[in-house]
């Protein structure tokens, strides 16, 4: 079997050579479902121990020269595969790190955030890592509830992303997206993992959540 396209070697030090498929976003989402569903620990260290985990079990694809599937990790699969501790902790930085915006990036997407006011209301812009320019409009309280209830009944803060995308987004490079045209796989075929957490980034920003408003006394 050859490698997934969009894959990455992963070379660990006295251990096996490891291929890792980089998931969609809608895979990802399910990677979290499923560490919600049934991770026994309530703390956020662990749960990312335990997502990490999962991670890299449904992105492994060759372990050295034998070609493996999701199913062959289950278990003690991976450990059996790669046996050593260390070498799972750093698959699963490394699985974290290709499903994540570097500091950079968010940084350079937080920058590029610009909000404008029309007779119709708020539009919120910013730039993708790969220059894409996407537009979402003005949020209202229905369409947040919407995107909350599908992080929670999803289990999963990817979901939730995802969701407010279709929700809100209205143009990328300044053409109108059509009604639809984000809906199921169209999603993973238009957004990375990293493009939809940057996503629910500028989602954050439409509603506010990131800004605090100035208290005072009455004077």
């Amino acid at each position: 079997m050859s490698p997934p396209r969009d894959a990455r070697l992963v070379e660990l030090r006295g251990g096996p050579a490891v291929v890792l498929v980089i998931l969609s976003a809608s895979d990802l989402a399910k990677a979290e479902r499923h560490i919600q569903s049934t991770s026994a620990t309530g703390t956020i260290g662990a749960r990312m121990l335990d997502l990490n985990a999962e991670g890299i079990r449904r992105s492994i694809r060759k372990v050295g020269d034998r070609d493996v599937a999701y199913t062959d990790l289950l278990g003690e699969g991976l450990e059996g595969l790669v046996p050593r501790t260390r070498h799972r902790l750093q698959l699963g930085r490394v699985w974290s790190e290709l499903h994540s915006p570097s500091r950079e990036q968010e940084g350079a997407f937080r920058a590029s955030i610009a909000v404008a006011e029309s007779a119709a209301g708020e539009t919120w812009r910013a730039t993708l890592p790969d220059g894409r320019v996407v537009t979402m409009c003005e949020p209202h309280e229905s369409t947040v509830r919407e995107a909350v209830t599908a992080a929670e009944e999803g289990r999963s803060n990817i979901a939730g992303a995802i969701e407010a995308g279709r929700r809100h987004i209205i143009a990328i490079d300044h053409e109108p997206i059509p009604e639809g045209a984000l809906a199921g796989r169209k999603w993973d075929a238009t957004f990375s993992a990293i493009d939809t957490v940057l996503v629910g980034v500028l989602f954050g920003e439409a509603t506010g959540i990131d800004e605090a408003p100035a208290v005072g006394n009455l004077e």
